[in-house]
């Protein structure tokens, strides 16, 4: 088990937030993601005629490592040549040579991808593109033709469009490499030995509502027990969103619309919304509306 500890200077004392990582819980294959059937078959059809960019958004904390990871243990099946770069490498990867930026040494994440273009891999992995910088050095590995994995903040999908223009990259640019965006969340899992079914408060119903959604037949809610330790939930799945951009999306990309305007469209096309996704597990009981709730507007 590692430690990523972060601390931050309040009025009141120090601010530490620690991250647990294990190695054992991370190192995960594709169908251990919690995706839907549709949703890997997506991801492993890019995979087999693979190209071009391929972004997991989120916010902090959204698993967005470890479905990176999860399609790297994919890729490095194949007699490939697969080079990350990562700060800090959270996760040692047999076959994979893996770089770490460093602050220290001027190693930045722009200069890293110069010298991993020098090494002429087939697949690159970036661990973060986090600043105008990396995202044009990436964007410069995946017009060599190289195939190029990365994260990005984005609140959906769609969203990563609008965080890959704030960083001067431009529509025909967008158009011509990116070609998937798995957009995910994590929602808390409902203990199965005690979880409680309960008629809808009103302010779950109002939210409900408000997003245009019908009211599940049967809805859940935590309440606690000895095997979760009185939470009411216990782990955490993911919530997933995958983009395939086809022809008709980039050329929709070219004519730049907005971010809402573009949303509109593609979800008329029949793009699932993080929304959908989570709801299949409100049905399923295996999440409570609260949780849902707590996610914001996933949705339109």
């Amino acid at each position: 088990m590692n430690l990523r500890i972060t601390c931050a200077p309040t009025v009141d004392g120090e601010k530490l937030s620690i991250r647990l990582l294990d190695p054992q819980r991370l190192l995960v294959n594709m169908d251990e993601l919690a995706l839907n059937q549709k949703q890997t078959d997506q991801i492993k059809a890019w995979s087999g005629d693979i190209q071009g960019m391929f972004l997991v958004v989120g916010p902090v904390g959204s698993g967005k490592t470890t479905t990176l990871y999860a399609l790297l243990e994919e890729l490095r099946q194949r007699d490939r040549s697969i080079v990350t770069v990562e700060d800090p490498v959270e996760y040692r990867m047999e076959g994979i040579a893996q770089m770490k930026v460093s602050g220290k040494r001027d190693f930045t994440f722009a200069k890293a991808l110069k010298s991993i273009l020098r090494l002429d891999p087939d697949y690159i992995m970036v661990g973060e593109m986090r600043d105008s910088a990396s995202v044009a050095a990436a964007l410069n590995a995946a017009m060599t033709g190289k195939v190029l994995l990365s994260t990005l903040h984005g609140k959906d999908a769609v969203g990563a469009i609008t965080a890959l223009r704030n960083y001067g990259v431009e529509d025909f640019e967008i158009a011509a490499m990116l070609e998937l965006v798995a957009s995910q969340r994590l929602v808390r899992k409902l203990c199965p030995d005690c979880k409680e079914e309960k008629p809808l408060p009103r302010i779950d119903q109002a939210w409900m509502d408000a997003v245009g959604r019908r009211p599940p037949a049967k809805a859940f809610y935590p309440k606690g027990c000895e095997k979760c330790r009185g939470v009411g939930y216990i782990g955490r799945v993911g919530v997933f969103e995958i983009w395939n951009l086809g022809e008709k999306e980039k050329e929709l990309i070219l004519q730049h619309p907005d971010e809402q305007s573009l949303r509109k469209q593609v979800r008329e096309w029949g793009l699932p919304s993080l929304l959908d996704s989570a709801w299949s597990l409100l049905e399923k009981g295996e999440t409570s509306p609260e949780e849902l709730r707590s996610l914001g507007n996933l949705g339109d």
